[in-house]
């Protein structure tokens, strides 16, 4: 008889924490719906390798340092002027693919992650789009080890980089050229 009472009061639990789950879950529905009807919550921006390159128009390659786009970005992506990413990307490439929402601005920030970034370059890109202000209006020069980076072999250093590797890091804005240049020192070069 207790064994019966017992198996009546777990099933009558159970029941109990079904309903309360439903409810939780029309709830949460609910308050999802609220959210999705405010204007300004389909507004999101495209973050490459934590550099902003684009918003839910597109990416504007002009925003991607020439460097990178040139010897990296463009060989993995087929950039288009109408989608924020193209359905042409090679997904071997991609590491990671996330959205971010801000929920006190009402804001998605689409983030791009590619294989080949290591965690010195995002700290990078993130310490740039963190002092810079206007950053996206600005085009980005690194200087790595007193060497402006411009060909394949130096954009992979940089990609490349270690965050334990990087001794300083010094970003200046130049407002009348419209340039953020980078300097990067290292303790050494990464092969």
């Amino acid at each position: 008889m207790r064994q019966e009472y017992l198996n009546y009061l777990k099933m009558k639990a159970h029941l109990l924490t079904l309903v309360l789950t439903i409810c939780v879950c029309f709830h949460c529905c609910a308050l999802a719906a609220q959210v999705g009807f405010i204007p300004e919550c389909n507004r999101f921006t495209v973050y490459l390798d934590n550099l902003l390159v684009g918003n839910e128009h597109g990416v504007d390659t002009s925003r991607i340092p020439d460097a990178l786009f040139q010897n990296y970005y463009k060989e993995h992506i087929d950039f288009s002027d109408n989608a924020p990413l193209s359905p042409k990307v090679d997904y071997g490439y991609i590491k990671k693919v996330y959205i971010e929402i801000d929920t006190t601005i009402h804001k998605r920030h689409l983030h791009i992650r590619t294989k080949k970034a290591k965690e010195g370059f995002l700290s990078i890109n993130k310490s740039i789009m963190d002092s810079c202000s206007k950053a996206e209006k600005f085009s980005v020069v690194y200087v790595y080890n007193n060497r402006v980076v411009t060909t394949r072999k130096d954009v992979m250093q940089l990609l490349r980089l270690r965050k334990r590797h990087i001794r300083s890091l010094e970003i200046t804005q130049n407002e009348q050229e419209e340039i953020i240049i980078v300097y990067i020192n290292c303790f050494r070069k990464t092969e």
